[in-house]
C-alpha cells in the first residue's frame, strides 16, 4: 500500500496503524515522490491512500496520474476539510473509491481500505 500525506506526524501514525493492521506500507511525504515510486513499480501497490490537500500535486490529481498508469488501482482519499461537489465527481472519475474525514478513526480507516480492496465504492464517494 502506498500512503501519502505531507504531515510527517500523520504519515508516521498512518504507517504504524496500517502495519499493525497487517498491511505492507510504503509511506511518502510528497505526492510527486509517491507518483514516481508508483510509476517505477505500479504492481507493488495494491492500494493508494492519500491526503487531499498537499502542496504541488493534490490527492485528486495524484489519483488521476495513478489511474493513467494502472486504472484498476483503488484509491482512498483523506481530507480534513471535506470535498466540494465539483471535487466529488472528479475524485470518482479518477478512481477514488472512498473518502475519509480527518481526524481518522482506526475502524473507519480499516473498513474503507477493506471496501476499496474488495472492489466496493462507498456511497457518497
Amino acid at each position: 500500500m502506498l500512503v501519502v500525506d505531507d504531515e510527517p506526524s500523520i504519515l508516521l501514525l498512518l504507517e504504524r496503524v496500517l502495519v499493525r493492521l497487517g498491511y505492507r506500507v510504503t509511506a511518502v511525504g510528497r505526492a510527486t515522490e509517491a507518483l514516481e515510486a508508483f510509476r517505477l513499480n505500479p504492481h507493488d501497490f495494491d492500494l493508494v491512500l492519500t491526503d487531499l490537500n498537499m502542496p504541488g500535486l493534490d490527492g485528486i490529481a495524484l489519483a488521476g496520474e495513478v489511474h493513467r498508469v494502472r486504472p484498476e488501482t483503488p484509491i482512498v482519499l483523506m481530507t480534513g476539510i471535506g470535498l466540494d461537489i465539483s471535487q466529488v465527481g472528479l475524485a470518482a472519475a479518477h478512481g477514488v473509491r472512498d473518502t475519509l474525514d480527518k481526524p481518522l478513526q482506526v475502524a473507519d480507516l480499516g473498513a474503507a481500505i477493506r471496501r476499496a480492496l474488495d472492489g466496493g465504492i462507498a456511497e457518497g464517494s
